[in-house]
């Protein structure tokens, strides 16, 4: 059986091989995108949406097609790259 760790593991990797959202393209989510995401993958509310709309919106609808625990493993793997890209700045320092 699948544990949630794996299935975080295998959407980040999907995100960063399948997807493009590489390291380079999350450094330059500033304004936390990544975590408006994540908690739109939560709630399934706008409210959470990027206030700059840097989603496109197929990706976005496509979130609605997806169980709750598919939208509960993106939205970690999104909180994982935040986490990353923080890691990232506080290195840089």
């Amino acid at each position: 059986m699948k544990t949630g760790i794996d299935l975080v593991i295998k959407e980040r990797k999907h995100q960063i091989e399948d997807l493009n959202h590489t390291s380079e393209k999350d450094d330059k989510l500033v304004n936390s995108q990544l975590l408006y995401l994540a908690q739109y993958c939560i709630f399934s509310n706008n409210e959470y949406l990027p206030k700059d709309n840097t989603w496109h919106k197929d990706y976005i609808s496509q979130l609605h097609n997806k169980t709750r625990i598919e939208q509960l493993t993106i939205s970690a793997a999104l909180i994982i790259a935040e986490i990353d890209r923080r890691l990232r700045l506080e290195e840089d320092k």
